[in-house]
């Protein structure tokens, strides 16, 4: 039955799997759109561009919000390095050195990637401190060797593990970190 309490056309009544096939398309049309966009649909950026935001919250040892000069908001994720995850040993230390180091702070973001969560992958600059290399040179991140490149970045966690530096006095290993 329609609103004026006519019944509907059987023709109508049998199309309405195709109606939302169409619409479930009509959606990941956009979501493919967006994506291609650079996740949230913001700007697209490219690799090794740096883009000038403050940031705003620290959600991790890893990981936190800023807005853009545009007011754009971001978050951004720490390229080639792994802090220890919210719950982990050492989180806490981790997260509260990265906020130390730039919550409310401007800072420079030379880009890597867009991950798959929207996230801007990147270097963090604050003044001319490299903040990726000092997690891992005091032993508050582990170079992410899946994705690492930076060769500087692996000599900085081989003298934090000589030196048994924040986690590597322990028995914890993030989860991108190789082995002991």
């Amino acid at each position: 039955m329609n609103r004026a309490g006519r019944s509907r056309p059987e023709s109508l009544r049998s199309c309405w799997p195709l109606r939302t096939c169409l619409a479930v398309l009509l959606a990941l049309v956009l979501v493919a759109c967006v994506e291609e966009r650079g996740g949230d649909g913001a700007t697209a950026f490219s690799r090794d561009e740096f883009i000038f935001a403050r940031v705003t919250r620290v959600y991790d040892g890893d990981t936190f919000a800023a807005t853009t000069a545009a007011n754009q908001r971001i978050r951004v994720r720490l390229a080639e390095i792994d802090a220890p995850e919210k719950g982990q040993p050492w989180s806490n230390r981790a997260r509260r050195r990265l906020t130390e180091l730039v919550d409310g702070r401007d800072v420079s973001i030379r880009l890597f990637d867009v991950d798959t969560y929207g996230r801007i992958v990147g270097r963090i600059f604050v003044d001319d401190i490299d903040v990726n290399a000092l997690l891992v040179a005091e032993g508050l991140a582990a170079v992410y060797r899946r994705y690492a490149e930076d060769q500087h970045l692996y000599e900085l966690e081989a003298r934090a593990r000589r030196q048994q530096l924040g986690f590597w006095s322990s028995d914890y290993r993030p989860r991108g970190a190789g082995g002991s």
